[in-house]
């Protein structure tokens, strides 16, 4: 469906996809936003949390450590996150479509890599920030 019609939509499916530092695994949730009312609505549909296959892990964690050697390294992590995201995103859209329930969207907030919450030196300046 094109963006402009999900955009005239009051109730949108959205499934959001998130992992973070811990690198434990991948959640992703279902909720409905009911836009017809004043203030907008939103209801958890289901949720669940697949666990990161042994390899996938083991690279996910030499990022996060800082033991990436090259940037090399760094593209084979982003395509084999996109590919397990991808994956996993259909899964639970079939999931979800056995009970008639069909995704309008769906966001992916990425595998956080790095925090860096309170201000540290980079060169001199006091930095903050964060890699997805």
């Amino acid at each position: 469906m094109p963006l402009k019609n999900i955009l005239k939509k009051k109730n949108l499916i959205v499934v959001g996809l998130n992992s973070g530092t811990s690198a434990d695994g991948l959640d992703l949730a279902a909720i409905r936003i009911n836009l017809s009312a004043k203030n907008p609505r939103i209801k958890f549909i289901k949720g669940v949390t697949v666990r990161y296959p042994k390899k996938l892990s083991a690279l996910i964690n030499d990022a996060i450590g800082n033991r990436i050697k090259s940037i090399d390294a760094v593209i084979e992590l982003d395509r084999k996150l996109g590919a397990f995201y991808g994956g996993q995103a259909v899964k639970f859209s079939q999931t979800l479509a056995k009970k008639k329930i069909y995704p309008d969207l769906i966001a992916s907030h990425g595998q956080t890599i790095r925090h860096l919450p309170g201000k540290v030196k980079i060169d001199r300046k006091s930095e903050s920030g964060t890699l997805q």
